[in-house]
């Protein structure tokens, strides 16, 4: 049996507003609390959308929802769609998401980010293909998107096609070097093939993240599961010693 970390999905986003530019102050509430007042006197679109986002950083992500979709409900800009699926996406309705990202393409001329996110949420309802198809679209618009290469690259190790994995990872360290959760899932997916590159790729990571303990452990199991002279004591009691807590029941298995 393979005891390999598969990492999880990365969604790779930032906040994007768009032409929208707002800063907000240390006292989110205050501006809340302002923008109540204002909206009394001008219910615009624009000005439903700055409460919402400023609700989004509040955690008040059903409030938030409200009045994305007030501002919307008044006025169909590309950039209140993506802010509004960003948010389905935090409370976990990716098809809701998949819809507004949907429409943001459609207004927008050059959607790269709706393309990536939008793939993000198909991957989160299993939509491989439609996900897949969607980074892909992302790297048309942006060939340097290391993102959408890692994910691609995700999506093919899960599928276990792990020779396609790593050149979608080779992809993202060329663009970044430096790229740890690429190298890492590099590494991962060349220990499935018992690729001896595989320990590399984890030296690599230890080297950019000496307190990276899914290393040590990913590392510690590659020596394990093929059965390869290596470090994999001590690195098991690295990566507990960093948190991996599932560290411990391989130190009794095989360091007694």
């Amino acid at each position: 049996m393979k005891h390999y970390i598969y990492l999880v999905f990365t969604l790779l986003l930032s906040i994007s507003l768009f032409s929208q530019n707002i800063e907000l102050n240390e006292d989110i509430e205050k501006r809340i609390s302002e923008m109540d007042l204002l909206i009394i006197d001008e219910p615009s679109a624009e000005n439903y959308y700055i409460r919402g986002y400023l609700k989004y950083n509040k955690f008040l992500y059903r409030e938030a929802l409200s009045d994305y979709d007030k501002a919307i409900s008044l006025e169909e800009k590309s950039e209140y769609f993506f802010s509004r699926a960003m948010l389905k996406d935090k409370i976990e309705d990716y098809k809701g998401a998949i819809a507004d990202y949907s429409v943001c393409i459609k207004l927008n001329e050059t959607p790269k980010k709706a393309f990536f996110n939008r793939a993000f949420s198909k991957s989160s309802i299993n939509d491989l293909s439609g996900a897949l198809e969607d980074y892909n679209k992302s790297l048309e618009i942006d060939p340097e998107n290391k993102g959408a290469y890692l994910n691609i690259g995700i999506i093919k190790k899960e599928q276990s096609k792990f020779a396609e994995a790593i050149k979608a990872f080779d992809k993202a360290i060329i663009i970044d070097s430096k790229f740890i959760d690429a190298i890492q899932n590099r590494a991962i997916a060349k220990s499935m093939l018992n690729d001896k590159d595989a320990i590399t790729d984890f030296n690599r990571v230890i080297e950019l993240n000496p307190k990276s303990g899914e290393a040590y452990l990913n590392r510690a199991l590659h020596y394990i599961n093929h059965k390869t002279k290596g470090t994999s004591c001590s690195d098991l009691k690295l990566a507990n010693s960093y948190g991996i807590t599932r560290a411990r029941e391989l130190i009794t298995k095989y360091c007694n």
